[in-house]
């Protein structure tokens, strides 16, 4: 009995964790390609078009983005975009540098 209450539980655990991670939203996922996609282009403007386009602020995507397990500023450096890591890192709440090169 006491067996089949723990493969029950690890059952339920199992499938409850597996639907968190398959529930976003498809729209936020496209979003956050396309605002980490422009992240790499080094044009500020196209940055700013992405980020309005999702009705986006600025100082949300600085703060809370994160794209490839990097926070934004950083994957733009990482990429070589170091005009919108620079323009991220301006914007960040804690006025904490997260990249520069």
């Amino acid at each position: 009995m006491m067996k089949k209450l723990a493969i029950s539980a690890l059952t339920t655990t199992l499938v409850i964790g597996s639907q968190v991670q398959a529930a976003m939203d498809p729209y936020v996922e496209k979003a956050l390609q396309d605002v980490c996609h422009s992240a790499t282009s080094n044009r500020v403007a196209a940055l700013r078009e992405t980020i309005k386009a999702y009705r986006l602020e600025v100082e949300d995507v600085a703060n809370k983005v994160v794209c490839n397990g990097l926070p934004i500023a950083e994957f733009a450096a990482e990429h070589n975009s170091d005009t919108i890591a620079q323009y991220l890192n301006q914007r960040l709440d804690s006025g904490q540098v997260l990249a520069m090169n």
